[in-house]
């Protein structure tokens, strides 16, 4: 029976580090339910396509890479903000101030990273 000792050497670091902290980290995929509720400006209007539209909240979920879940979420939460403010208007407009939560955070499969599905949000009202 022969035995082969291989030795790699990489020109590149393998493994991806976060920016700053001079140490590896390990980064995994995550899914990440968010439930948002919105706070209307009562001295202001809402006026856009969807004509007096103010929702109580919304669900959405976002799977996004990270080392850990607080940052999963922290990452997921930025790009709920930022969807909803692109789409929208409501929070960059001063109309309205988003309290968000994630309600589910598990480790996601890589290849979810890859499907830019369902980016919306399902909005919803008190009644």
């Amino acid at each position: 029976m022969m035995l082969w000792q291989v030795s790699l050497t990489f020109a590149f670091d393998p493994l991806p580090t976060l920016a700053g902290h001079g140490t590896l980290s390990v980064v995994r995929s995550y899914y990440i339910l968010v439930h948002g509720k919105l706070q209307w400006a009562t001295d202001r209007s809402v006026a856009d396509e969807f004509g007096a539209m103010k929702p109580t909240g919304f669900y959405c979920h976002r799977y996004v890479l990270a080392a850990d879940k607080a940052q999963a979420i922290a990452r997921a939460f930025e790009r709920v903000r930022a969807n909803l403010d692109s789409q929208m208007g409501w929070l960059r407009d001063g109309l309205a101030t988003v309290e968000l939560e994630a309600q589910e955070v598990k480790p996601a499969p890589m290849h979810k990273l890859l499907k830019p599905d369902n980016r919306g949000h399902s909005f919803y009202t008190d009644e």
